[in-house]
């Protein structure tokens, strides 16, 4: 039996454009500040004006994106059948199409990294581990698809699935404990 996911080049779009409003949002917001006269803070205005121009070039490398994934058209499409497994991209840059035996494939596994007394988010990891102990990462955010979708489709064809949860950063002891 085989297993298909299809994401189109207008809904990644979508989901970009999306982000893009996030983006100049924010952007706007701190521009705001900047001259509203809001603040006469150095400091203040200083965060203002790199926030915004932040804001702006992230806001042109989301536009690039949307541009390369909808000159091409193509959907993202993921294909799991009893023997093989197809990962293909419209958009190489993004991410490499993959081609593989599910007989050359080991494993799967999903790494979720959470670091103790900060303030960032996990880390989200996802690679095919090969037969001859190569991995293959998958970046989460240009595969197109969910790869944890693909990960447990591969699971109904015998292919191992790990889910790890790490904790990373040292420990920090404060006066009275014991």
């Amino acid at each position: 039996m085989t297993i298909e996911f299809v994401k189109s080049a207008r809904r990644i779009a979508l989901e970009k454009f999306m982000i893009l409003l996030i983006a100049l949002i924010v952007g706007a917001a701190f521009a705001f500040v900047l001259l509203g006269d809001i603040s006469d803070e150095i400091i203040v205005n200083t965060a203002s004006t790199i926030a915004a121009i932040i804001s702006v070039f992230i806001a042109i490398a989301i536009l690039i994106d949307i541009k390369k994934v909808l000159m091409d058209g193509r959907d993202w499409r993921v294909v799991v059948s009893d023997e093989m497994l197809s990962w293909e991209s419209p958009v190489p840059e993004m991410m490499k199409p993959i081609k593989l035996a599910l007989k050359d494939i080991d494993r799967t596994r999903f790494t979720l990294t959470h670091f103790k007394y900060g303030k960032r988010a996990p880390d989200k990891k996802w690679e095919i581990i090969l037969r001859n102990g190569f991995p293959i990462k998958i970046d989460g955010h240009a595969s197109g698809i969910n790869p944890h979708k693909v990960f447990a489709a591969l699971e109904t064809k015998g292919i191992t699935f790990e889910q790890v949860s790490e904790s990373k950063g040292a420990a920090v002891r404060t006066s009275g404990q014991n």
